[in-house]
This record gives C-alpha cells, sequence and structure tokens, in this order.
C-alpha cells in the first residue's frame, strides 16, 4: 500500500485545524459573580458554570460581599482570574482577602470602583 503524500498532510491539517477550533470554542470567558465566601469554594460563584473562576474568566464582587482567598489551593496555584472589579473597596461592605501565604493571580485589570478609599 502506498502512501499520497498530499492525502496524509491534507488530513493533518485536518487534523490540527479541528483541535485548534474545538479548543478556542470551548475555552470561554465568563463573568463569575461572588456570594461572601472562600474563592476556592464553588458555591461561592455564580456565572462561572459550576467551578470556581479561572484564568479566562472576569470577577465581580459586589456591595456586601467578602471572597477570602485561602492557601487551600498549595504553593504556586493562586487562585486566578482575567479580571477582578471589587465594587464600593474600602468599606466595611465588602472585601477581597488574602489569607498568609495565598495567591491571586490576575492576567488583567484590578479594579477597585465606588468609593475614594481602600481600606487596610
Amino acid at each position: 500500500m502506498k502512501l499520497n503524500i498530499k492525502n496524509v498532510l491534507f488530513s493533518l491539517v485536518v487534523l490540527v485545524v479541528g483541535a485548534f477550533a474545538f479548543n478556542v470554542s470551548s475555552v470561554s470567558a465568563a463573568t463569575c459573580t461572588a456570594a461572601t465566601g472562600n474563592w476556592s469554594d464553588v458555591g461561592t460563584w455564580t456565572g462561572c458554570g459550576g467551578a470556581v473562576p479561572t484564568s479566562v474568566d472576569d470577577v465581580v464582587i459586589g456591595t456586601g460581599v467578602t471572597v477570602t482567598i485561602t492557601n487551600a489551593n498549595g504553593v504556586g496555584n493562586p487562585a486566578q482570574a482575567a479580571t477582578v472589579t471589587l465594587s464600593n473597596p474600602g468599606t466595611s461592605s465588602n472585601a477581597l482577602t488574602l489569607q498568609t501565604d495565598s495567591l491571586l493571580q490576575v492576567s488583567g485589570a484590578l479594579t477597585l470602583a465606588g468609593s475614594s478609599g481602600v481600606g487596610n
């Protein structure tokens, strides 16, 4: 059985393009809205498809919400998001808290919207 190089190359190109198209369509950003709780807890988030935010998701922490990032992910595994928006920072009504040895990796913007002050 003799292989036709053109057919083999065509099949390889179709396979690579198909795999790329599948990966691009399956990774889409979500807007994840937080309720009070730990970042690593799936129950803290709505709009994330039943998961915690990933590096492609936009996170919104609204007024009256406190999200705590613990070191539960372990060293070298930070909580991730594409963007994080903290509404009304510096008020006692919401917070983003990082516990000792915890990390947050934001690949885009960290937005502190609303009030002009930032708490300690």
